[in-house]
């Protein structure tokens, strides 16, 4: 595991900890990093929060997974992806969402993330409203 993966799973997993107490995390690093959530009281209620793949070549990070469920419109997401982009810009990296559903990609572009060559992707710039 690279310097970075190291660094974005520890960013990403102490502010999940100091945010949402109520569940325990758990992260795997097979192909990619994948963070799940999983209740504390009921760890049937689990689901994949975040998935990104870092592309060391292109000094590219790829976040093609975001899924808070009921935690809508908390400001989670938005703040996973700044952790993400704060943390690999530090070394470099650009951040991009892939995959991205029509409202999703509408709302990141009315919050200043870039249009790429690629349909249904975005860059998430300095500029970038993630508050």
């Amino acid at each position: 595991m690279s310097k970075l993966e190291k660094e974005i799973i520890q960013n990403l997993e102490t502010f999940l900890n100091n945010e949402l107490k109520e569940y325990e995390y758990s992260t795997s690093t097979h192909d990619s990093i994948q963070i799940y959530a999983i209740n504390k009281k009921d760890s049937s209620d689990n689901w994949q929060l975040i998935r990104l793949g870092i592309n060391d070549n292109n000094e590219q990070i790829y976040i093609s997974n975001l899924h808070v469920g009921d935690l809508k419109y908390n400001g989670i997401g938005k703040k996973m992806i700044s952790i993400v982009y704060h943390t690999g810009k530090r070394q470099n990296y650009d951040t991009l969402l892939v995959q991205l559903v029509d409202s999703f990609y509408e709302r990141l572009l009315r919050r200043g993330a870039l249009r790429t060559n690629e349909y249904d992707t975005l860059m998430i710039v300095d500029t970038t409203n993630l508050d």
